[in-house]
């Protein structure tokens, strides 16, 4: 930081955090320092925000807009990892929307039943259960574990189609595109397939 003729000598409080703000210059161009501490956390934040702020008003808005968007990248992270997307190998775009849809849906059923103080009082003991780590250590608490596993045996167990399949002849081979149940199914399940014998595929034609 080259000049900053502020200091952060002054504390906001409002929506459960303490926030403070400084105008300074880095390399000549005008930014704002900001502080940011919740109410249950020691630590400090800091960001960087272009421009100068002219009030406290702003200051909070863009720190609320930048937790917003965390949140929002958490979420997709928590559906990747949860519901197993990436198990998933597909590759048009009409197959890729309609599984991010589908796993939105199931990501809002879980955030609506959190956000209602009556249901999930009645869904958390008996849908409790903790996450364990590679050696067996307990990492997290999520009282949704359970539902969210439930989803997903539902959408292993799916019959139907879901996505629009098809087969295709290539030259040199031919090539069958499973269903969803097939993706669904963990690395192991894939090697037993019932009518496939021992062929052979290759990871870029399992395509739906």
């Amino acid at each position: 930081m080259d000049i900053c003729k502020d200091k952060i000598n002054r504390r906001y409080k409002k929506g459960g955090i303490s926030y403070g703000y400084a105008k300074c210059y880095y390399h000549g161009h005008a930014v704002t320092l900001i502080s940011v501490r919740g109410n249950s956390s020691k630590n400090m934040l800091y960001f960087m925000s272009e421009g100068h702020i002219s009030s406290s008003k702003e200051a909070y808005f863009r720190i609320s807009s930048y937790f917003s968007r965390w949140k929002i990248e958490e979420s997709y992270k928590f559906m990747k990892q949860q519901f197993g997307i990436e198990k998933c190998l597909v590759r048009r775009f009409e197959s890729l929307r309609t599984l991010l849809g589908m796993v939105s849906f199931c990501w809002n059923v879980l955030s609506q039943i959190e956000s209602d103080v009556m249901i999930s009082k009645l869904l958390e003991d008996m849908a409790k259960r903790e996450k364990y780590d590679n050696e067996d250590k307990k990492v997290c608490e999520f009282k949704y574990y359970r539902i969210s596993d439930g989803i997903e045996r539902v959408l292993r167990s799916y019959n139907g189609k879901i996505f629009h399949h098809r087969d295709k002849k290539y030259d040199c081979d031919y090539v069958m595109y499973f269903k969803i149940g097939y993706y669904l199914k963990f690395p192991e399940e894939r090697k037993k397939i019932f009518g496939m014998g021992k062929m052979k595929r290759k990871k870029s034609l399992l395509v739906a």
